[in-house]
C-alpha cells in the first residue's frame, strides 16, 4: 500500500461517517445540510447517500484486501458515477432554495460548469 492508498483511506474514514451522519440519520445539521435535505429530491437523494456510502466501503475492500487493477477500475467509476450524482442532486436541491427565495442563479451556472467539465473529464479518461 502506497502513500497515495493511506491518504484515500483516511479521507474515507472522515467523510463516511459524515455523509452517515448529516444526511442519512440527520444528526446535528448545519443550514446548508437542512436546505439540501428540504429541497433536494427526499427519496432520491437518500438512496443516492446510502449507495454513495456502500462504494466508499467497497473503496475500503478494494483497497485492503483486492489492491488489483481490474477491482479499483471498476470500484473508482462506481464511485466517482455516484459522487457525480451526488453532487447534481445537491445542485437540484440548492437550485430550487435559490428559486424559492427569489435570489440570483449565477451560483448554479458555475455548479453546472463543474459538473459538465468534470463528467467530460472523467468521461475522457475512463474511456483513454
Amino acid at each position: 500500500m502506497n502513500s497515495k492508498d493511506v491518504i484515500f483511506l483516511v479521507g474515507l474514514m472522515i467523510v463516511i461517517p459524515y455523509i452517515i451522519k448529516t444526511y442519512i440519520l440527520k444528526i446535528r445539521l448545519t443550514k446548508k445540510d437542512k436546505i439540501v435535505l428540504k429541497y433536494s429530491p427526499k427519496k432520491a437523494f437518500f438512496l443516492v447517500n446510502i449507495a454513495f456510502v456502500l462504494s466508499l466501503l467497497n473503496m475500503f475492500y478494494v483497497i485492503l484486501m483486492k489492491p488489483s487493477t481490474e477491482y479499483q477500475d471498476g470500484s473508482y467509476f462506481f464511485m466517482m458515477s455516484l459522487l457525480f450524482l451526488w453532487y447534481a442532486i445537491g445542485v437540484l436541491g440548492r437550485r430550487r432554495y435559490l428559486k424559492a427565495t427569489g435570489q440570483e442563479m449565477k451560483e448554479i451556472y458555475f455548479h453546472v460548469a463543474v459538473l459538465i467539465s468534470g463528467a467530460s473529464f472523467f468521461g475522457v479518461l475512463y474511456f483513454i
